[in-house]
């Protein structure tokens, strides 16, 4: 398994707040990378990779779950989990998956097992086949939530040796917050588990987004801040400003009328893509977006009455449709032509990651300070993206 290479573009977009996030649509102003080249807390000491603080009852948790490494191959084969970059030569750094588990309070572990054992029936019934319903959906996303920024603070823990920036939030501040997405990719014939784009520098400072290969189904997760709001008809920000190290949002607005496709990039066709977007609790005090959230289209659209989140949404036949909790999910029948294989996949993953930071550039609205780091990001990006074009996925990254 390769938990490979990705970027980081989240942080919360509270006015006024210390925190960052980023927006790869190009309605929005843009990401902002933080850029906080100091000694991380969690190069010194142990941190509950849930809720961030030093672990009581001290605990374990396998942010791959054990129950997906059980049923995708030997609990004790080896993974390669990106590179020892102090080292010369740069040997790959290499851990038995079962192995792979980071400290956590024994409380906080408790509070997710009971979704590890949903997400299992859901991975069971997508291997055979069968629709979820939007309720299943919308649990699922909360366990990608929660296994990429497990995937972003464990591998910060494990590469001590490199600069890494100083965590603004773990998986408590994450997990069903902000906008998010998932893709579902057919891959015949694959029977195993391997993880892309959450193991390098890129996705220490741009963790919103990561590819998870589990036997024959490939999902693409994608979450930030507005990342669906402004083309879902919902409330969002147009102006992201950086002013004395913190983020302002302005120019609140929305248009309360859908376009397709939410996010402008160009995805292969997938059989499954569910996206939802979620209100800033941040915002839900401000005049402006409080009376944009009051509007009918958004109140029809939440999941609940009161709830932050709306309702699971899917594009079936090129039409936008809004699922009540109990709708299920179909699957779409894609041609063979349709179908790609794990080489292009990855390249377009990377090269969405590419246009994220490009994007970020281009907008003007990346930091001064951080614009160098930026580029180094997308060097970073362009190696991934060569080895898989010399080299193909399945070697390059193992």
């Amino acid at each position: 398994m390769t938990i490979g290479s990705c970027r980081r573009a989240i942080h919360p977009a509270k006015l006024g707040s210390n925190n960052r996030e980023s927006f790869p649509d190009r309605s929005l102003v843009g990401p902002t990378i933080v850029a906080d080249f100091i000694t991380s807390v969690l190069q010194l000491e142990k941190r509950c990779i849930f809720c961030g603080n030093p672990p009581s009852d001290k605990n374990k948790e396998h942010i791959i779950p054990q129950w997906l490494i059980d049923l995708t191959g030997d609990p004790k084969r080896e993974w390669y989990l990106g590179l020892k970059f102090t080292e010369p030569g740069k040997p790959p750094r290499t851990f038995s998956a079962n192995q792979f588990h980071f400290p956590s309070c024994e409380a906080c572990n408790s509070r997710y097992s009971a979704l590890e054992g949903r997400t299992k029936g859901y991975f069971l019934k997508l291997w055979d086949n069968q629709n979820l319903t939007a309720a299943e959906w919308d649990d699922l996303l909360d366990w990608f939530d929660k296994v990429r920024i497990g995937l972003f603070i464990g591998n910060m823990i494990l590469n001590k040796d490199l600069p890494i920036p100083n965590p603004k939030f773990f998986i408590d501040q994450r997990v069903g917050t902000k906008d998010r997405c998932v893709m579902v990719y057919p891959i015949p014939d694959h029977d195993g588990l391997r993880v892309f784009g959450a193991g390098d520098a890129v996705f220490f400072h741009l963790p919103t987004s990561f590819m998870l290969l589990a036997k024959n189904l490939l999902f693409l997760n994608i979450s930030s801040d507005f990342l669906l709001a402004p083309r879902m008809g919902f409330p969002f920000p147009r102006i992201f400003e950086n002013a004395e190290d913190r983020t302002k949002a302005g120019d609140l607005t929305a248009t309360f009328r859908p376009k397709i496709p939410f996010i402008r990039f160009s995805f292969y066709a997938p059989m499954i893509a569910v996206y939802q977007t979620i209100l800033m609790k941040d915002f839900l005090d401000d005049e402006t977006f409080g009376a944009l959230a009051a509007n009918d289209f958004v109140r029809s659209n939440l999941w609940t009455a009161g709830s932050a989140k709306a309702k699971l949404a899917i594009v079936n036949h090129g039409k936008l449709a809004f699922l009540g909790t109990d709708q299920t999910v179909p699957h779409s029948k894609l041609a063979k032509g349709q179908i790609k294989d794990l080489d292009q996949y990855c390249i377009r993953f990377f090269e969405y990651r590419k246009y994220v930071l490009e994007d970020a550039l281009s907008s003007g609205r990346v930091s001064r300070g951080s614009r160098k780091l930026v580029r180094l990001m997308v060097k970073f990006n362009g190696y991934a993206l060569n080895q898989i074009r010399s080299d193909g996925a399945r070697v390059s990254l193992p």
